[in-house]
């Protein structure tokens, strides 16, 4: 089992061709910088001080003049005694290129070593820091909360700041999605991120039920400049906010505090175990929110990734899933001739097509020929097959018949890997069942396992993952765990980390799905293990734009999926608005094309095409740009996606229910100088020539006729 992550990931700097220098001066300092930013980092005794964050684009540096610690835990269990951790520091290794930071820390009793690691991956982009604390004794070290890092800015009184956060879509986006809050001297916020968002809050219309994607960014409107950081992990983490005086703000990132009311948290590190905790990141940037977040999001896309084999990534994909659990082979067969005849690049079986929950072998009377029989015809067409396994889920099907593929509940050998038990006369319902708790090693070896055979008879091409993957309650003492919300989350995630990383190995040309029941589990660790997430389980024309606009600020386009679901249509102008409000990132039709008119299917043909030939290249490589208020579905919305050198660019424009017929939109990202050449998708407008400066300054003026349409206007510079 992998209780945790390896010391080895501590040392993977070298493998970046970056050689450190040793000093063992103490107290000890250090740089680590990008293209972008540089920090300066401290240490003394047990204590991790970052002095200062500057910009390397412009002369902001926000730094405090007493800045706040990120303290080592300085009190542990040990034998069964309560005892004080004296830390010192041992050495600090640097890169002369300032890539590199390492500090690390000995405590002699008991025997544990921490290393503080600070790396920028990229030339441009985020610093990370990463803190793992080692047992290097004999006998078990229990030990509270540990935070991944603290820091503090002190703001003036003429700053005029902004603390930036993104709801998770989840079940449906809610009115809000998006908060830029004024950052005053009062201002205090937590933003949690959780593994699993129930339904009552993934629906709640009120924000403040709603779970958070684990990433803020502070912006300065008056220097036009900030900061954004975010947290690498799929457990349960928040990035908080709070003042300390008049003046300063202090930033803490890691693992969350446990739930008002609970015990504190208590983890337990095993003899010879590192225990690493939730990596984050720390950049700056100069420019607009949306400057900044383009600036990260390619560093997502380059820095975490997993890297897609197929080229044509983010691909197009027609999904079963608009037939709900009806799915068999005959309406297989039908889809995939309609995907390949429309040109559409992937099929994707949703649930449905196993025996039940847990049993994840093909229902017999509905394809009596396996799944392997169907997958191979959507090859034959040129499509990639691509299956929904709620792997994690247990039901109480007949386990004994192939115990490689079923997981019961009942089975006696079994039943200890979930999270909790069941009455005899429990029942899954059609695609949800009971919760493994990830955290138990048997359960990550069977999941590998079974998700490895599945993918080799079945000849899958993309893995979609669903229902709860991580836990953050289990009843079990023997996961590795404690009983803390925080430590149940943190071992499970890591199992689940464990079996994707592994068939990621097993598997390279092998693409996943994160969907979690539509937009649950988004942040910067399930990002380094998928290629593309379900944003939200809501997949009519609003909800896909709400999303869409939200989860672009923090998370690359090509990433986000959007489900086009079937709506009632009044128009073919209407038609199309549904298809484009998909269209922004990665585009999951859940529809029976053959229920389309012939006017419908050539539309979607055309639009298609245009996603692959034009628009897709831009979503893949260019920046976007959040060129409307948030869709509320009356007014007009957008959204533009433009090269990064500012040659070429598409405006999607949206009319809601409103009245108003025309509406002018101001781009973003194109050179001034330039004159564009404006082309309009819909209507017998003449293509027009504009100079940059007046599209930037002036803006594009679009009229629809209709309510609840849209237009696409294609840019290029001459």
């Amino acid at each position: 089992m992998m209780s945790c992550q390896t010391a080895g990931s501590l040392f993977a700097t070298f493998a970046m061709g970056v050689s450190l220098a040793h000093s063992q001066v103490s107290p000890t300092s250090g740089f680590v910088s990008s293209a972008d930013t540089r920090l300066s980092v401290h240490a003394q005794g047990g204590q991790i001080v970052l002095k200062s964050v500057a910009s390397r684009l412009s002369p902001q540096e926000w730094s405090s003049r007493v800045p706040i610690e990120t303290h080592l835990v300085s009190l542990a269990t040990y034998g069964r005694k309560r005892v004080a951790l004296a830390w010192r520091v041992h050495r600090l290794e640097s890169s002369k290129t300032e890539r590199v930071v390492r500090i690390t820390f000995k405590c002699d009793s008991p025997k544990l070593v921490a290393v503080s690691e600070w790396k920028a991956a990229l030339r441009s982009g985020p610093i990370e820091h990463s803190l793992t604390i080692t047992n290097a004794g004999l006998a078990p070290v229990e030990i509270p909360l540990q935070k991944s890092l603290a820091w503090s800015f002190d703001r003036s009184p003429n700053q005029l700041l902004e603390a930036w956060w993104v709801e998770k879509p989840a079940g449906r986006p809610s009115p809000t999605g998006i908060h830029a809050d004024p950052l005053g001297p009062d201002f205090s916020y937590t933003v949690l991120s959780e593994p699993y968002e129930s339904d009552q809050r993934a629906y709640s219309e009120d924000w403040h039920d709603r779970d958070a994607v684990p990433w803020v960014s502070v912006h300065d409107r008056s220097a036009r400049s900030g900061w954004y950081a975010g947290v690498e992990f799929s457990g349960r983490v928040s990035i908080q906010l709070k003042p300390h005086g008049p003046n300063r703000v202090d930033c803490v990132m890691g693992i969350a505090d446990e739930p008002e009311g609970a015990k504190p948290f208590r983890t337990v590190i095993r003899p010879g175990e590192a225990y690493a905790l939730p990596t984050v990141f720390l950049g700056t940037y100069k420019g607009t929110v949306d400057d900044g977040c383009n600036q990260m999001t390619r560093w997502v896309d380059t820095a975490l990734r997993p890297k897609a084999i197929d080229t044509r990534y983010p691909l197009l994909t027609l999904n079963s899933w608009g037939s709900g659990m009806a799915v068999d082979s005959n309406l297989a067969r039908s889809m995939m001739t309609d995907a390949a005849e429309l040109g559409i690049e992937q099929f994707h079986i949703d649930a449905g097509w196993f025996r039940t929950v847990g049993d994840w072998r093909p229902n017999p009377a509905k394809f009596p020929e396996g799944i392997a029989k169907t997958s191979s015809a959507a090859h034959a067409l040129g499509l990639r097959f691509g299956l929904w396994i709620g792997w994690t889920q247990g039901g109480i099907g007949n386990f004994s018949e192939d115990r490689q593929m079923a997981l019961s509940v009942h089975d006696p050998l079994r039943r200890d890997w979930f999270a909790q038990n069941y009455s005899a006369d429990w029942k899954p319902a059609d695609f949800v069942g009971a919760d493994l708790c990830m955290a138990s090693a048997d359960a990550i070896h069977w999941c590998t396992s079974m998700l490895s055979r599945a993918i080799d008879e079945y000849h899958i091409d993309m893995l979609e993952h669903d229902q709860r993957m991580i836990v953050d309650e289990c009843i079990r003492k023997d996961h590795g765990h404690t009983t803390s919300k925080g430590d149940i989350a943190y071992r499970a995630a890591l199992g689940y980390y464990q079996v994707y990383d592994t068939l990621r190995k097993q598997h390279p040309d092998l693409m996943f799905e994160d969907c979690v029941n539509g937009g649950r589990v988004i942040d910067f660790g399930v990002v380094k293990r998928v290629h593309y997430i379900s944003i939200a389980d809501s997949y009519f024309p609003l909800a896909n734009r709400r999303a869409i606009f939200d989860m672009t600020y923090v998370v690359p386009a090509a990433m986000c999926e959007c489900y086009v679901m079937e709506i009632p249509i009044k128009s073919l102008g209407e038609f199309k608005s549904m298809l484009r409000s998909g269209l922004m990132g990665w585009c999951s039709i859940m529809q029976d094309p053959a229920k389309w008119s012939p006017e419908e299917r050539n539309a979607a043909t055309r639009e298609f095409t245009n996603y692959k030939k034009r628009i897709r290249p831009l979503i893949r490589f260019g920046n976007v740009f959040h060129v409307s208020e948030r869709p509320d579905g009356v007014r007009w919305d957008g959204m533009q996606f433009a090269s990064q050198d500012g040659m070429k660019s598409i405006l999607f424009a949206f009319r809601g229910s409103t009245t108003v017929g025309e509406h002018t939109y101001r781009l973003q990202g194109l050179n001034p100088n330039r004159r564009y050449r404006v082309e309009y998708e819909d209507g017998d407008l003449p293509a027009a020539t504009m100079s940059g400066s007046d599209i930037l300054n002036k803006g594009i003026a679009i009229h629809l006729g209709e309510p609840d349409t849209s237009q696409l206007v294609f840019l290029t510079a001459d």
